[in-house]
């Protein structure tokens, strides 16, 4: 059965490659792919895990959702097409330009960025009541505890809209630095210096998934940027060497993220293949267990604890008070065969945790209504000598959509104040941090031609 899921699910890859023009970055063809992915590392183990006697109604959620985003993102993108004329493959004027930041500007955000990292883990450490020494391990104790806890952390509030600061500016210095690269193939060292701070402030938090969205961030930017800089109407090509960096770079990934995992306290069994199965295809075998024991007929009641919108929901009923403690998520870490399967089961498991499977239906087309239409956005709107507030924006939520084989990222990642917080940052930062060109500039060249004109 899982076999057959995955041809499946390749044949409707390969039709949305076609139908979208070979481009790598439209939504339905990343969602499609990511469950691609996992369960190609599900046929690995289907005799490990007996993949081969999956629940029917695994199969139908997982290819009906799959085939749900792709046709409604089809007709979002039809529209787009319709309304404004291919109008992003006929317009020639989307040359890139520098973004240029104040040298002091740039300053500020890495003097920022140095104390709340010392702040961070001051918090860290007096939250968990250890020692400096015992740091890893009150990174772990404060990631575990954020995410299956009631419990609600404190923080000093001015530490809390700081992190979001630097959230917001992680991400825009990250398109400055691929904008500007792509443009004049240099690199921003100062720019570099504010991303690598963001990361290890990020880490700090005991979580690998910022860290890595942030890098698919940056891959979508690059790429988008790219077509734009071609007007969507020609093939990237690209060195050598950088194909050989993209092919070697998931290779170097798949190595270092079990030690990665030891050095933030992970506890890892079984060899480094197993520990990436289990974060690359253990999913699907969770999500049939999960649909095997449940029964969830036309007469399922919801539970209270709310699954999908987690994190928006504690976020607006702690603020306004409507919540005296959390919501917690529900996930239960499985095991099979003496296999540790985690505790995550695909983006399809809070729909039909929350609503049944009519929740697949409606949070399938809600999310790629919002996806499909950020990303004609992105295409649309011209760049400029600023971060292009609709490729930021695709950006940050390209991950979520590459990682739904993974767990609930487009709701957990984008409906949260997080992301709110970032946008508003960003266009606060296009708006104070860009050094404008001088339009004196452009008067003195228009004289200077009308006096040759003139002498003619």
């Amino acid at each position: 059965m899982i076999y057959m899921l995955f041809i499946l699910l390749v044949f409707v890859l390969l039709v949305i490659y076609l139908l979208n023009r070979k481009d790598l970055t439209t939504p339905s063809l990343i969602f499609t792919a990511s469950f691609v992915f996992s369960t190609a590392w599900a046929c690995l183990y289907a005799e490990k895990w007996n993949m081969n006697n999956m629940y029917i109604n695994t199969i139908a959620v997982i290819f009906g959702g799959v085939v749900e985003f792709f046709v409604i993102t089809l007709i979002i993108k039809s529209f787009f097409d319709k309304k404004n004329v291919s109008q992003y493959e006929k317009d020639n004027s989307n040359k890139l330009e520098l973004i240029n930041v104040d040298l002091f500007i740039k300053l500020i955000c890495i003097m920022l960025c140095v104390v709340t990292i010392f702040w961070n883990i001051n918090i860290v450490l007096k939250t968990t009541n250890r020692h400096i020494s015992e740091l890893k391990q009150a990174i772990f104790e404060v990631n575990d505890a954020s995410k299956f806890s009631s419990t609600i952390l404190k923080q000093p509030k001015l530490l809390g809209l700081l992190l979001l600061l630097i959230n917001g500016m992680g991400y825009w210095f990250l398109y400055i630095i691929v904008n500007n690269f792509i443009a004049n193939k240099k690199i921003d060292k100062l720019s570099v210096i504010i991303v690598l701070l963001w990361i290890v402030n990020s880490l700090l938090r005991g979580g690998r998934n910022d860290v890595v969205n942030f890098a698919l961030a940056g891959i979508a930017i690059a790429y988008i940027l790219l077509k734009k800089k071609n007007s969507f109407r020609k093939k990237i090509k690209l060195k050598l060497g950088t194909k050989i960096f993209i092919v070697i770079l998931p290779i170097i990934f798949f190595i270092s993220f079990p030690k990665l995992g030891l050095l933030l306290g992970r506890n890892i069994k079984h060899t480094p293949m197993d520990y990436l199965a289990e974060y690359c295809g253990a999913q699907i075998k969770n999500l049939d267990m999960f649909l095997l024991e449940r029964d969830f007929d036309i007469n399922y009641k919801k539970s209270s604890n709310i699954q999908t919108f987690n994190t928006l929901f504690n976020w607006i009923g702690l603020k306004t008070g409507l919540l005296n403690e959390k919501y917690v998520l529900d996930l239960p870490y499985r095991q099979y065969n003496d296999f540790n399967l985690g505790n995550v089961h695909t983006t399809f498991y809070p729909y039909i945790y929350d609503f049944g499977y009519k929740g697949v239906v409606f949070c399938i087309a809600l999310m790629a209504i919002i996806s499909q239409v950020v990303y004609e956005k992105a295409k649309i709107n011209k760049v400029s000598n600023k971060p292009n507030l609709w490729v930021l924006a695709y950006g940050y939520m390209f991950s979520s959509l590459l990682l739904s084989f993974f767990s609930n990222k487009f709701y957990e990642q984008n409906f949260n104040r997080t992301f709110i917080y970032s946008i508003i940052f960003w266009n606060l930062f296009n708006y104070f941090f860009i050094k404008y060109k001088s339009k004196p500039k452009l008067n003195v060249r228009m004289n200077e031609n009308i006096v040759e004109m003139e002498k003619r």
